[in-house]
């Protein structure tokens, strides 16, 4: 996970859930990745969250038994509130 200008993001909230209900939510680390392991196969969404950020959603992604995904995404700025 990168911001609009190519520097990674750390602390981002990554939430990924299945058709069939499964649902899992981990962190990206300093250098803005993120490994969900031992999905069941299936089609999945993926939602990045983190404040100062617009929330970001993809769907459609499928999952295969042995076979490594990657999602490279950017967030853009998001109104900052007091």
């Amino acid at each position: 996970v990168i911001d609009a200008s190519g520097a990674t993001v750390a602390g981002v909230s990554v939430t990924v859930r299945s058709d069939a209900g499964v649902e899992r939510t981990v962190q990206t680390d300093d250098n803005g990745r993120w490994v969900v392991p031992v999905l069941p196969t299936g089609t999945y969404s993926v939602s990045f969250k983190k404040s100062g950020f617009k929330e970001l959603s993809s769907k459609g992604l499928q999952v295969e038994a042995a076979v490594s995904r990657t999602l490279d995404v950017t967030l853009d700025p998001g109104e900052v509130s007091e």
